[in-house]
């Protein structure tokens, strides 16, 4: 008898508290509420937790202490002209939460976001820009986390609309020139303004191209027995490149050329976008531009966004007596403006086998649909509740009236 007590308690317990809204018409009231708050605090912040907190995992290399790495791009951050103030609102508190919760939980070293930063960086003014800068610091900057930006065709234009005033804001406010090159540990991150390699002899495409071939001296210095040369120790100091022969990383805002993404490895046959043509230039960098890259570089792999889509492409490139291969991964947007499956890239490197490639895994954020889902299942529970509610209380009355005569 006692075995069976608890069985039977517990189902009339469940049944008290689906049956406690219908009691009385303060009870109603207070489930809304309730139910709302509930949700809220779900959907709007522990949701990020579960997600990234059960479903995101570094990547595991043989090495005890590699450097770890976030790569984010894409964010969109709206302004003042285009989009609601309320989708504002919620763009930035989801790409908020979701960065934060991500560093909290995974704790990386370093976090690169690869441009377009901003929506409308390239209609502003400097008033708006630092606005809008201002804000991208409240929404993502971490002591913890050295945070690294270059600028994509939203905060600078594209190549026919970039202003050297626009670009000279730029570099004073991140530090950031059209090419440069950032050592973390031993490793060399380089950074390119992808809307400066079109070649056209234009002021700012010298200025990238010269760096480039600065770059690639420098590089080749580290790489040879004469670096002590006067040549070399000048442009070693000049891009701040290791005494060592490391392969550089590449991050850039723009794709590396491709016709279409037949050749990324994770993007299904399926998808209707799959074959979309890519422009030159506006799409990906022109081919001429990606030869001289790769030439310049030989990088031991590619990071970039702008397309709003993930793609994976292995390139194979021989150099001399020497094939060189590496990989390109295009980071999908961190927006949900931008698609309804954003992600960021976590990555790993090691810091002692610098010819080992990087190790990367996707961090999906959480599902804005099922989120949507949770809510109109929520609003949908307390319509039906109030109409048994109102129909409970119609079914009494009558009851009343019955049994009054």
């Amino acid at each position: 008898i006692v075995v069976d007590e608890i069985p039977m308690r517990s189902r009339s317990s469940v049944s008290m508290a689906l049956k406690w809204p219908l009691q009385s018409l303060r009870n109603l009231l207070l489930t809304f509420p309730i139910l709302l708050g509930s949700i809220v605090l779900w959907n709007e912040y522990l949701v990020y937790y579960a997600k990234i907190g059960l479903t995101c995992r570094w990547p595991e290399g043989t090495e005890p202490d590699p450097l770890r790495v976030f790569m984010v791009s894409d964010t969109h951050l709206l302004g003042r002209y285009r989009g609601h103030w309320l989708d504002k609102i919620k763009r930035e508190w989801q790409m908020h939460r979701s960065y934060q919760t991500a560093r909290q939980l995974l704790q990386p070293e370093v976090a690169f976001f690869l441009g377009d930063l901003f929506d409308e960086g390239l209609w502003s003014d400097n008033y708006l820009l630092r606005e809008y800068a201002d804000r991208f610091d409240e929404l993502f900057s971490s002591r913890a986390t050295r945070t690294i930006v270059l600028p994509g065709n939203h905060d600078l234009g594209f190549h026919y609309a970039m202003h050297p005033e626009t670009v000279a804001w730029f570099r004073r406010r991140y530090g950031r020139g059209l090419v440069d090159v950032i050592n973390i540990g031993r490793r060399p991150f380089v950074l390119i303004t992808s809307m400066a390699l079109h070649g056209d002899g234009c002021k700012l495409c010298g200025e990238a191209e010269g760096r480039v071939k600065m770059v690639k001296r420098s590089r080749e210095c580290a790489e040879s027995s004469n670096s002590s040369s006067a040549l070399c120790r000048s442009s070693l100091s000049a891009v701040e490149w290791p005494q060592l022969p490391l392969p550089p990383v590449l991050l850039q805002h723009f794709p590396l050329h491709r016709k279409d993404e037949s050749e990324c490895v994770d993007v299904p046959e399926s998808d209707p976008e799959r074959l979309t043509k890519y422009r030159d230039q506006w799409e990906s960098i022109s081919l001429p531009a990606t030869e001289q890259l790769i030439d310049a570089l030989r990088p031991i792999a590619v990071f970039n966004g702008h397309s709003h889509r993930p793609c994976t492409k292995r390139w194979i490139r021989s150099g001399g007596a020497r094939i060189r291969a590496f990989t390109e991964w295009t980071v999908n947007s961190f927006s949900w403006r931008n698609g309804a499956n954003p992600t960021l890239l976590m990555v790993t490197m090691s810091r002692e086998n610098q010819e080992a490639e990087p190790l990367v895994a996707v961090c999906h954020l959480p599902n804005e649909f099922v989120c949507i889902f949770l809510y109109a299942l929520v609003a949908l529970t307390y319509l039906g509740y109030s109409i048994l509610f109102v129909r409970r209380k119609v079914i009494e009355r009558r009851y009343s009236a019955v049994k009054m005569k």
